[in-house]
């Protein structure tokens, strides 16, 4: 199958056109009614349709975790920046990726990655309410659409996805200790995709760099930054210090 979901649309409407005419003509030869006709291109225009949205969904999914890729991210993000813009409502949205997962798969390959990335991916929709949305955008990094939710809100809601990555996964005799890295950004709805992502991935990097220097010292479970502040969590999730920056 083709990784381009377009053309897997394409291709699907294509068949289903030439198999509906195939079909149209085998039933002429047998010499079926005009209604018989009308009934059988229904039934095919109305299988066509089901094979398009389902060539959508693969389209829209990522094949490891069974989460949302970064085209179904950017599709959810226009749609909910066009709605909080319309009613006047706040978006957030949480860029996050694992700490340590780099050095899960130096020492087991990517295999054991994949394996404990599929693991995390449930863990993570656990903590995600029914209105939000989670998806992969790439290797260890994931977005999260938070509609009508504010700084507060969303600092919220990326403390329950942190809890989530308190894992400790062993290979061989070597254990790790993961967590996370998050950087969240509010709009009214009148920004671009890009510019949000690009700023919460700014802020992402700042939490990182913040949980990198603290884990020399001592055992963290991550690192969160709203607006300008950096708040860290110790491994029970609970918050241990509060620092601000400038930009």
């Amino acid at each position: 199958m083709t990784d381009n979901p377009q053309l897997v649309n394409h291709d699907v409407a294509w068949e289903a056109a030439h198999l509906t005419n195939r079909d149209i003509d085998r039933r002429k030869l047998h010499g079926q009614s005009a209604q018989q006709y009308s009934n059988l291109v229904g039934d095919i225009a109305v299988e066509a349709a089901e094979k398009i949205v389902k060539a959508e969904k693969i389209g829209d999914t990522d094949l490891l975790t069974g989460l949302p890729n970064r085209r179904a991210i950017l599709k959810r993000l226009k749609q909910e920046l066009s709605a909080a813009k319309r009613y006047g409502k706040k978006l957030s949205i949480a860029f996050f990726d694992i700490d340590g997962f780099k050095q899960v798969n130096e020492a087991g390959g990517h295999d054991f990655g994949d394996f404990i990335l599929k693991g995390l991916a449930k863990r993570m929709k656990q903590g995600v309410r029914a209105e939000d949305f989670l998806g992969r955008h790439g290797g260890d990094e994931f977005i999260m659409i938070l509609p009508e939710s504010d700084e507060f809100s969303a600092l919220v809601a990326a403390e329950r996805v942190l809890k989530k990555l308190n894992i400790e996964p062993t290979h061989g005799f070597k254990s790790f200790r993961l967590g996370g890295s998050f950087g969240i950004v509010t709009s009214d709805g009148k920004d671009k995709n890009s510019t949000l992502i690009t700023e919460a991935d700014r802020l992402m990097k700042k939490a990182k760099l913040k949980s990198r220097s603290i884990r020399r010292q001592e055992a963290i479970l991550g690192c969160i930054t709203v607006g300008n502040t950096i708040t860290t969590y110790n491994r029970a999730g609970e918050s241990i210090s509060e620092e601000q920056f400038s930009n």
